[in-house]
């Protein structure tokens, strides 16, 4: 009878292993379409400070990934941003530093719980930008960092399989320091393949 128990939890526990083997080897890499070009923009995105909004811009963001597969690995790199526009500001002022463009583009985990994620966290680092603000109007210049980089959450339609996303989200957590000011981004962007207009999809594989 003790020998049926014992060996009833040994097949169970092994069993346990096993799907949860294949679950996360089902699910190690991320599948992106149109990996090629991309363009993302933001009508307006905000540098806020202390709750108070020192520049409100339309930014757009064009770039690639290098794969249209990436490995679910924090920190490595997926893809690069090309080119940078500031449209109308509606408050302040932004102002890309052309110069330091490419800016990198990192993975930093998902949100929502495998196989069912609902967003894909991205940081950008060397992300540089001179701001015109409207609570002292001063003027600073800020230049992301591994340690304090700029950070969206691409956004995911419910669902199955390959999945559109519906959003890029600025992620509000990382501060960023723009001379005195310790500030974050706020704002939603569309996302697109530039040519056709189509929306990129993302799957687990």
């Amino acid at each position: 009878m003790h020998t049926r128990i014992k060996l009833s939890i040994v097949s169970l526990s092994a069993a346990l292993l096993i799907t949860l083997a294949t679950g996360s080897s089902a699910a190690r890499n991320l599948s992106i379409s149109h990996g090629e070009l991309w363009r993302a923009i933001f009508n307006p995105i905000e540098f806020r400070s202390s709750g108070l909004t020192a520049a409100a811009c339309t930014v757009t963001l064009e770039g690639s990934f290098h794969a249209v597969t990436a490995p679910k690995v924090e920190r490595s790199l997926v893809g690069s941003i090309t080119r940078a526009t500031v449209g109308i500001c509606r408050s302040g002022s932004v102002t890309v530093l052309q110069e330091t463009l490419p800016w990198h583009i990192q993975y930093s985990g998902f949100l929502g719980r495998l196989p069912d994620i609902t967003g894909v966290r991205l940081i950008g680092i060397g992300v540089s930008y001179r701001v015109r603000d409207a609570i002292f109007g001063s003027v600073c210049l800020s230049r992301t960092t591994a340690e304090e980089p700029a950070a969206v959450i691409a956004e995911l339609e419910a669902g199955e399989g390959n999945r559109n996303v519906i959003g890029v989200k600025a992620d509000s957590g990382p501060r960023i320091l723009c001379g005195s000011l310790n500030g974050q981004f706020s704002g939603t962007a569309s996302v697109v393949e530039p040519t056709r207009g189509e929306r990129l999809l993302v799957r687990l594989i």
